[in-house]
């Protein structure tokens, strides 16, 4: 496998990576099922559990994230051809910005706004369609790195 799928954290209701409408919601975004999603992309996050909410917005432990993301970024993503990284936070600990497009080595990294259905970004439909678009040049990335 040679996809990368970088979050916060774990489902806080399930516990496992976008085992959620967020996965639901980024697999429709790419075109595609939960299930070949998850098939195509191996999920990893910055934080190892679901660190607990703040009202409707998780927290998020941001020295556990970079500390991660450090060592992602030296050891992790650059082994493999396409990473999507969502979220604004997760994005910004491993130094790039959402909505971009980076190099980490050989690995082209897409990062994109959470798709949670708490992040307000995706409700104008201009960043609906730019979140869409970088989630799907993703999918399609990993369709041709597994060839």
């Amino acid at each position: 496998m040679s996809a990368l799928l970088v979050g916060q954290a774990p489902s806080r209701t399930t516990g496992r990576p976008w085992a959620s409408d967020a996965g639901r919601r980024l697999a429709r975004h790419m075109g595609t099922t939960h299930d070949a999603l998850l098939r195509a992309f191996r999920p990893r996050n910055l934080n190892a559990e679901h660190p607990g909410a703040v009202g409707k917005y998780d927290r998020f432990d941001l020295d556990e994230a970079r500390a991660t993301a450090r060592h992602m970024l030296r050891y992790v993503i650059p082994r493999y051809d396409v990473a999507l990284v969502c979220g604004v936070a997760t994005a910004r600990c491993l130094g790039m910005e959402a909505p971009g497009v980076a190099r980490v080595g050989r690995c082209t990294v897409y990062a994109i706004p959470h798709p949670a259905g708490t992040s307000m970004w995706w409700n104008d439909p201009e960043n609906r369609e730019t979140g869409a678009l970088l989630a799907r040049e993703a999918w399609l990335h990993a369709g041709e790195a597994a060839r």
